[in-house]
């Protein structure tokens, strides 16, 4: 529950980062704050974004909370160039600029979760990450954005594990000779 609260609240402050930009990138922190004190003062109700914050489930768990949506937020961000490249490298022509600006936030997001983890090493399984971003296009997205987001994050992790595998076979075999 603690991931899945961190990122609704993160997806929503990476798609505001494409109203705010460079104003943005220099308060991660703020724009955290910001948040809490519009959305999480409330008890125990679903806020106007539809998140619902339970008064002592937001205090027992903020801080874990904070520092995963500021491990997603920042990494995106710091990262935003590389996560487009891998978007627009998945294939079927998609130019980043034809995708909706849901689709593209919650796309970077899930690329930056699968690909870099936390602190403590922890990888997330490609299920729980694609099935989660799938979830959000469904209630932030059109019709077809669910598709479209796993077609995209299931083409990505497809091309990723091929070069996994290739790079696993060139560190087993340096030579190239079987």
């Amino acid at each position: 529950m603690m991931r899945h609260e961190a990122r609704r609240i993160a997806f929503s402050l990476i798609f505001s980062s494409f109203y705010l930009e460079d104003e943005f990138v220099s308060s991660v922190d703020d724009q955290i704050e910001l948040f809490y004190s519009i959305f999480g003062n409330r008890k125990d109700k679903e806020t106007q974004l539809g998140f619902v914050l339970p008064f002592s489930e937001q205090r027992n768990n903020k801080s874990q909370i904070q520092k995963y949506v500021k491990h997603l937020v920042a990494g995106v961000i710091a990262e935003r160039k590389m996560l487009d490249e891998k978007i627009e490298n998945a294939g079927a022509n998609w130019s980043l600029i034809r995708i909706g600006r849901i689709e593209r936030a919650i796309l970077r997001m899930a690329i930056f979760e699968f690909t870099h983890p936390e602190e403590d090493g922890v990888i997330l399984p490609i299920e729980i990450v694609i099935d989660e971003a799938v979830e959000l296009a469904k209630i932030y997205g059109g019709e077809e954005s669910p598709k479209f987001v796993n077609g995209v994050l299931d083409a990505i992790y497809q091309k990723n594990m091929s070069e996994v595998v290739l790079e696993d076979k060139d560190k087993k075999n340096p030579g190239g000779c079987a």
